[in-house]
């Protein structure tokens, strides 16, 4: 994730801001599934980190959901193993 706005992204998904994110994704050209030095996408990242309040905004703008890191981490695996 190099594009500025991917940064802004990312660190508001970092920070579970919400309405940060559905405002960067609304007003910027940003690669919904770019993805960090671990391969994790943004989806990823909420799903591990269990930010269910910005997964539905990631999910409205095409976020893959077939996704995986560079481990196998999946949207559906981290977000269950959260639970």
């Amino acid at each position: 994730m190099a594009d500025s706005n991917e940064m802004s992204l990312l660190e508001a998904t970092y920070d579970s801001e919400a309405a940060k994110v559905c405002l960067l994704l609304h007003d910027s050209d940003v690669h919904i599934d770019a993805r960090d030095e671990g391969g994790h996408t943004f989806l990823l990242l909420v799903a591990a980190r269990g930010y269910g309040g910005i997964v539905a905004p990631l999910l409205l703008e095409g976020a893959a959901v077939e996704a995986a890191d560079k481990h196998g981490g999946s949207f559906g695996g981290l977000s269950r193993r959260e639970r």
